[in-house]
């Protein structure tokens, strides 16, 4: 007997603008680190229809490609960068939460001369690693990039990063 085929569901996205906000606000609170970033180059995109498939899996960064590209640009739309996530986890995340994820997102995207994405350190960047230990992006005891303070990132950390974007 057959296994039945079943079509799977196509993803239904939502661009996000209150996400674009926020990385407007990590850009200009942390331009030591986010430098190679350009905020109107990013869009994130929410899937509505579809829930997370995996616990620990929150967001994804990719750049699009150049036909895409080109597409995009007959629409005079300049974005370079993809993130996506799932509506349902950015309903549930705190403010904090949301700053983190798309921080570390951001922190994969190189100096505009290289192509590609920039891969993790470890299992996530050094840079956060150094900040908020093995926690996750949810737990309540981070630090919040995006209230009035400046989170204070390892100096040290700051450089390599940038040296790994160069």
């Amino acid at each position: 007997m057959k296994k039945k085929q079943y079509k799977k569901q196509e993803k239904v996205y939502r661009i996000l603008d209150d996400a674009n906000i926020i990385i407007k606000t990590l850009v200009e609170k942390y331009p030591k680190i986010l430098w190679t970033v350009q905020p109107e180059k990013i869009v994130v995109l929410a899937i509505e229809n579809d829930p997370p498939k995996w616990k620990n899996w929150m967001a994804r960064i990719r750049k699009i490609n150049n036909p895409i590209k080109v597409i995009l640009e007959k629409y005079r739309i300049q974005a370079e960068y993809i993130i996506e996530l799932y509506l349902e986890n950015w309903n549930e995340w705190s403010e904090k939460t949301r700053g983190w994820v798309l921080f570390h997102e951001l922190l994969h995207i190189p100096d505009p001369d290289k192509s590609g994405l920039l891969k993790h350190n470890i299992e996530d960047f050094s840079i956060i690693i150094d900040k908020i230990g093995a926690k996750s992006y949810e737990n309540e005891t981070i630090p919040n990039l995006l209230d009035d303070n400046v989170v204070d990132f390892n100096q040290e950390l700051i450089l390599e990063e940038k040296e790994e974007r160069e």
